[in-house]
């Protein structure tokens, strides 16, 4: 059923764009501009951050004679988006963008020669884990590698983490600036951070930095030899659900995973049809809300997965099997691009009913 006949559609392109010259639009200019939708579904909601692109897309309403704009989005829950519904006159339109871009961008691994049978893998390294940005928001991976420093894991594992990030400054700076990171929590992870005296690269070792991998999965032939992927996601603090393709990299090479993220995203991914690994990890860490003590737990986990030996995590890669195997054909199924794409077409129709409703 055809809700409007002639809507504007705001979207930011190149994709992950967020800023205001980022913005293109769909629209018929011959006609009355009957909806308007916002499509802010590449990354997640940050308060304070680009409110000149939202005030924009506001105004843009406003000239359209529109009191409400539908905003597109892929948090399921969050205290930000809240606050931008509330703040922007938005009407929430949820889906899981990153679950369909996941299934676009990795739809080759499924024949992929190097993603090698379970039963066949010999774990060398016990663990795995990726940190490109680590500034402003992302500063939760500097807390992480900490962790691993603290317990003396560093040569247990294969680990990539930005001194300096990218898009921001060298650790200790981001740190100590860290409004989320408590004063002797920062200067306790700075110490840890300075006993590191090389760089920790997995690859690209000959490069000043870590280049963007996001539409690709690195590494495959040593996540081959390793035993659990820690998955360090793009939010990490307070209460929001949202995870984006990096939760899926270990399932396409079936691999065992700990969540870097958010509370409750666990159980959040889960709910897609996805299953976890409390069989044979803690999982607890999951249930944490408070940040610092969750970031603590999973490091006591990563801490207890590492007292295995090598043999022992092989076997138990081994009878993870089912499991592994189960998450990596729900990945590749039909059954779940349709589910969220069903989603995605449910919460639509609601939201255009309501945007009806209150632009009447």
């Amino acid at each position: 059923m055809q809700r409007f006949s002639n809507p504007r559609i705001d979207y930011f392109m190149p994709f992950g764009t967020t800023a205001v010259e980022n913005i293109e639009s769909i629209v018929n200019e011959q006609g009355y501009i009957d909806c308007n939708i916002f499509c802010y579904d590449q990354e997640p909601l940050i308060r304070l951050f680009n409110l000149d692109t939202f005030l924009v897309a506001q105004t843009r309403a406003k000239v359209d004679n529109l009191s409400w704009s539908i905003l597109l989005n892929t948090e399921s829950d969050s205290e930000p988006k809240e606050d931008f519904l509330k703040r922007f006159r938005l009407i929430d339109c949820y889906y899981f963008h990153h679950a369909l871009a996941a299934s676009d961008w990795f739809r080759g691994a499924m024949l992929w020669p190097q993603i090698t049978p379970i039963t066949s893998r010999q774990v060398k390294n016990k663990f795995i884990t990726f940190n490109r940005l680590t500034s402003n928001l992302r500063v939760y991976r500097s807390l992480l590698v900490s962790e691993l420093v603290k317990y003396n894991l560093l040569e247990q594992g294969l680990i990539s983490y930005s001194k300096s990030c990218p898009l921001g400054r060298h650790y200790t700076y981001e740190l100590e600036q860290s409004r989320l990171v408590p004063d002797f929590l920062a200067s306790q992870t700075i110490k840890n951070l300075n006993t590191i005296k090389h760089e920790l690269r997995i690859d690209y070792k000959d490069k000043d930095i870590i280049p963007n991998q996001s539409f690709n999965i690195s590494c495959i032939p040593e996540c081959m030899e390793t035993f659990l992927y820690i998955v360090t996601e793009t939010c990490y603090w307070g209460r929001k659900k949202h995870l984006t393709e990096k939760i899926f990299k270990p399932i396409v090479c079936k691999m065992p995973f700990i969540l870097v993220g958010p509370a409750h995203n666990l159980a959040y991914l889960r709910s897609y049809g996805f299953k976890t690994f409390d069989r044979w990890i803690d999982e607890s860490y999951d249930s944490i809300e408070n940040d610092v003590e969750r970031m603590h737990a999973i490091g006591d986990t990563i801490k207890k997965m590492c007292s295995y030996t090598n043999d022992q995590l092989t076997d138990m890669l081994h009878e993870m099997e089912e499991v592994l195997t189960y998450n990596f054909e729900r990945f590749f199924s039909n059954e779940f691009v349709s589910d969220v794409y069903n989603e995605l077409v449910v919460n639509f129709h609601h939201a255009c009913d309501e945007s009806q409703r209150r632009n009447a």
